[in-house]
């Protein structure tokens, strides 16, 4: 039953606090009961986001700081984020974004729509139009109303910005 599954939040940031703040407030509103942690990955920023994360963990026992001794950059903060997220927390999926993703209210619950769908999927992606037939994947434009499985057969309107994996 996919409304019982659990789901971390991984947001990579560097040296964009004010994207941040608003990235995490936006996570912080979901109306899915689903999200039960947020990983922040901070890759040595030197803008204050240190001190902002870590008194904000201080206020929600969701957020989990991890910050890094040095920026790895985009995919080395995801490869921090998704290890962070297996071996702290025992949630099903993680959710994937950058510290400029602003998520809508009810994206998380659409995003997990596609449990519903094909439970056997293994990853659903946030996407800014629906792609032409025979089409797989494209980037996000941040803010949207629709999303695609990748599975070639199949695709369903939704929400838009990240990724979610199941591991």
């Amino acid at each position: 039953d996919i409304s019982k599954a659990s789901v971390s939040a991984v947001v990579v940031t560097y040296n964009r606090l004010e994207l941040l703040k608003q990235s995490v407030s936006a996570l912080q509103n979901q109306h899915s009961q689903t999200l039960k942690h947020i990983i922040i990955i901070n890759g040595a920023s030197t803008d204050g986001t240190k001190k902002w994360i870590e008194q904000e963990s201080k206020k929600d026992d969701k957020i989990i700081v991890l910050n890094l001794p040095k920026n790895i950059g985009g995919a080395g903060g995801f490869n921090q984020g998704i290890r962070a997220f297996i071996e702290k927390t025992n949630d099903d999926f993680v959710w994937l974004m950058d510290d400029d993703s602003l998520v809508t209210k009810d994206s998380l619950d659409r995003l997990l729509e596609v449990w519903k769908v094909d439970p056997a999927a293994g990853m659903a992606a946030l996407l800014a139009a629906i792609p032409a037939a025979g089409s797989t994947f494209h980037t996000s434009n941040k803010r949207s109303s629709e999303f695609l499985v990748t599975n070639e057969s199949s695709s369903i309107n939704q929400t838009k910005s990240s990724f979610v994996f199941s591991i």
